[in-house]
């Protein structure tokens, strides 16, 4: 770029003091095309950035929305899951018939052990041989429904 510029201003020079006559050297309009194809390559990447960053700023807004949709998606599942437990809500006791542990899932971890004759409060969800429970100290997790004795 340096070197263009002083071979220009050279040319330039030239030309101004009148030492190649009426005409413009081919020097010169040389190095006024490769400043322009310069120009003109300097722009092109700049349009290439920014078409790059608009792309990826579509990218971005579509992964928001797509966010913004399952979160809303979630809301929608856990508030049909209060409503249908609201709507059945038996909260009836139920007392161990063996000692047990309380799960976090069915065969989750262990929350706590629970002795024979506890009373637990069932929520109404239930997952093939197991059950969601409300015990005593207002922990909730999993039973197997074999554990438990009938309804009081």
């Amino acid at each position: 770029m340096i070197a263009l510029a002083l071979v220009r201003g050279y040319a330039d020079l030239v030309t101004s003091l009148g030492g190649t006559g009426s005409q413009t050297p081919e020097v010169t309009l040389a190095n006024r095309e490769a400043v322009r194809a310069a120009a003109a390559e300097r722009e092109a990447e700049a349009a290439r950035k920014a078409q790059a960053e608009r792309r990826e700023q579509e990218r971005l807004d579509r992964a928001r929305e797509e966010e913004r949709r399952r979160l809303r998606e979630e809301i929608r599942r856990e508030e049909e899951a209060r409503r249908r437990a609201d709507a059945g809500a038996t909260m009836s006791s139920r007392r161990l018939a063996l000692p047990t542990v309380l799960r976090t899932a069915p065969d989750g971890d262990a929350i706590r052990p629970l002795a024979a004759d506890a009373t637990v409060f069932p929520t109404g969800t239930t997952d093939g041989q197991w059950i969601e429970v409300l015990d005593a100290d207002d922990n909730i997790g999993w039973l197997q429904q074999d554990r438990l004795t009938a309804d009081r």
